[in-house]
């Protein structure tokens, strides 16, 4: 009789990356002896560090922020640091290109102003304070003193980005904009696509969970067709190993055996039709293996204890077979939870 092994759920749309390989370098610093984090700090300016996102940030998050492609899409679970990634996107568009024009666009006024700008992973609390810009509300601005301005919208007013234009747009929450169209019926979306338009290569970042909505079926149905202007980087809430266990047991707890929990948690697109979910690519933790699967949704199984992760058993009483979801939340290493396939092999 075959072996049973576990396996993790990627897409096929974009790149994924596997909580348990997903590490900054201060996530690799922690992990070491006290002797050798102590050797590897040594004359490191610890007031630099704290700003600096080469040490903070994680593969996934540092591809994003470095990627070139016309549309950046970081699509993945709550917590995963999508907010702080957009922002230090932002904040290196600036600084790279002096006198630039962006646009920030939240849900809402007050997303863009309270999660944006001024929130704990907004744009002023995240730059180096000879860096930091100036936040002028009244006038909407965000302003460097190389020039570089942002200009803040709301998502449900469509009509401010008829006549604007910049060189670069960052989306907040893209999936849960309203979709309210201005005179000619054109959302907010549609304009902000028309109207980044300036410099040699302009570029609109889009930070979301997903969810069916046509704005992100549009995104998904356009980085299939051209891969090379959609970059979708993907990533769980399972990778940011700073969230507390008490906020995760019950984030973990809300979502476990639904369709949301794949949605919210594991950045995953769910299917409206019996819960399907988009056809992915299942990659193996354990040896890199991968092949085609189209994932269905509810897990079969949630577990309250440590397990292995290969071999033929029985979770909880219930025993799992191939094709089964099953949502790993109590590993003695928490890189290891996370949403798996059972697949035989």
């Amino acid at each position: 009789m075959s072996a049973t092994r576990l396996l993790t759920k990627g897409s096929s749309i974009g790149r994924y990356y596997p909580a348990d390989v997903d590490y900054s370098l201060a996530d690799r610093i922690a992990l070491l002896p006290k002797a050798e984090q102590e050797k590897m700090l040594k004359g490191m300016d610890p007031e630099a560090l704290l700003h600096d996102f080469n040490f903070w940030g994680r593969p996934s998050q540092l591809s994003a922020i470095e990627s070139e492609a016309p549309f950046v899409i970081a699509l993945a679970g709550r917590g995963w640091g999508k907010t702080r990634v957009m922002s230090e996107w932002v904040h290196r568009k600036a600084m790279d290109n002096p006198g630039c024009r962006i646009a920030l666009i939240g849900r809402v006024v007050s997303d863009v102003r309270d999660i944006m700008i001024m929130g704990e992973s907004g744009i002023l609390n995240v730059t180096p304070p000879h860096e930091r810009p100036r936040y002028v509300a009244s006038m909407r601005r965000v302003r460097w003193d190389n020039g570089s301005e942002a200009i803040t919208y709301s998502a449900d007013i469509a009509s401010q980005m008829r006549g604007p234009q910049q060189h670069f747009a960052a989306c907040d929450e893209l999936a849960a904009w309203r979709q309210k169209p201005d005179a000619s019926g054109m959302n907010m979306w549609g304009n902000v696509r028309m109207a980044t338009r300036l410099g040699s290569n302009p570029q609109i970042f889009v930070a979301t969970t997903p969810r069916r909505v046509p704005d992100m079926l549009d995104l998904y149905s356009l980085a299939q067709d051209e891969p090379d202007k959609v970059d979708v980087i993907r990533g769980s809430t399972f990778a940011n190993r700073h969230l507390p266990k008490t906020y995760m047991d019950v984030v973990t707890g809300l979502y476990q055996g639904t369709h949301l929990g794949a949605q919210e948690l594991e950045g995953e697109l769910v299917g409206d039709i019996s819960g399907a979910l988009m056809t992915s690519i299942v990659i193996d933790r354990l040896d890199g293996l991968s092949s085609s699967t189209a994932i269905k949704g509810p897990v079969k199984v949630v577990t309250t204890g440590n397990i292995a992760l290969t071999g033929q058993q029985t979770i909880d009483g219930v025993a799992v077979v191939a094709g089964d979801r099953v949502l790993v939340r109590s590993q003695s290493t928490p890189t290891q939870n996370g949403i798996y396939l059972v697949d035989t092999g």
